[in-house]
């Protein structure tokens, strides 16, 4: 499922991502992603393929839509780590039958976020400022 438009800062909707995954992890009817269980089940069928890897990219140009709000200087990169955080998650549930491999991906984007300049926890206008003072050097 990709994100709807929100309200939210990118901060909050990044990080409301593995909320929504615990949430889900948490439902007897879980099976993991479809996109995946369709190219697994299929294989070489390429038009499932295609669907699946679009969906996919879709999820991560989110994500690097929302980084690039914050001013992340590696955005594209980031994406692709916050997107394969969501991936591991949702096998790791799977394997586990573990909400909790939720909250673990969400500590371990925070981090991500944290080490890429963003500020976690404050307010939207603090968030998206975080970032361009540490890029311009006039943050502490």
């Amino acid at each position: 499922m990709v994100p709807r438009p929100s309200d939210k800062s990118p901060v909050e909707q990044i990080l409301g991502t593995f909320d929504s995954l615990e949430r889900r992890f948490s439902a007897k009817d879980f099976r993991g992603c479809p996109f995946v269980n369709a190219v697994a089940e299929l294989g070489e069928d390429r038009s499932v393929r295609k669907v699946a890897v679009a969906f996919k990219e879709s999820r991560r140009l989110w994500f690097r839509d929302l980084l690039v709000q914050l001013g992340v200087a590696q955005a594209e990169a980031l994406a692709t780590q916050l997107a394969l955080l969501v991936d591991g998650s949702i096998a790791q549930d799977l394997v586990r039958n573990d909400p909790a491999m939720a909250r673990a991906a969400k500590e371990a984007a925070t981090v991500l976020l944290r080490n890429s300049g963003v500020k976690v926890g404050g307010s939207a206008a603090a968030n998206k400022g975080a970032v361009k003072k540490r890029q311009s050097g006039s943050g502490s």
